[in-house]
């Protein structure tokens, strides 16, 4: 691993930034780093990170989350109030039994055309009928940091919601950034034992 790729976790995983140009020696934007573009690359080098990768999403610190929740009762605007009120990006839809059925994400009010306002009124499944929708991901906590990393890139997706397979009620979410920083961990404590045993 190089430093310069060092340096770009280290970035993504200690600030919000979501893109980190990368600069040519005629002074130019040759690349623009995504956030997306590590988990990928995670996930495909997964085999020299053993520790990690089989470690279960429930020993992870992201598994310490809070999870913000609605019933399928609520309203669009209930949801998106309660993500200003957590500084969250993302908020679950319960069904009838507790278990996530869908998210609703603050993505939605941009993709959202002009009639954005009378959807605010919806039910949370009328607005989510009403969105185009990616498939909700959904994971056990007992399955491995390789096996989210994995889901995330199979499905392009940003997070996905974890439940704890006991009660089958929502235990945590699991986003890029939740991966990248897990890895910057992870490097940081193989750094410093190294260090010792030198």
């Amino acid at each position: 691993m190089t430093d310069s790729l060092l340096t770009v976790i280290e970035l993504f995983a200690t600030t919000k930034v979501r893109r980190i140009p990368v600069i040519g020696d005629n002074a130019q934007v040759q690349h623009v780093i995504t956030r997306s573009d590590i988990v990928e690359w995670m996930h495909e080098n997964m085999n020299n990170f053993p520790e990690l990768k089989a470690t279960p999403l429930h020993r992870l610190a992201c598994a310490k989350k809070e999870v913000y929740c609605l019933p399928l009762s609520a309203h669009a605007i209930d949801g998106f109030r309660l993500m200003a009120q957590h500084k969250v990006s993302a908020v679950g839809i319960l069904d009838n039994d507790g278990k996530v059925a869908a998210n609703l994400k603050l993505t939605d009010v941009k993709r959202a055309d002009g009639n954005i306002g009378p959807r605010l009124a919806m039910t949370l499944p009328e607005y989510h009928h009403a969105q185009e929708k990616k498939r909700n991901l959904i994971l056990s906590n007992l399955a491995a940091f390789s096996g989210a990393v994995n889901m995330l890139c199979q499905h392009t997706s940003r997070r996905m919601f974890v439940f704890d397979p006991q009660n089958n009620k929502p235990a945590g979410v699991f986003s890029q950034s939740d991966a990248i920083e897990e890895l910057h961990r992870y490097l940081k404590s193989q750094e410093t034992a190294t260090t010792k045993a030198a």
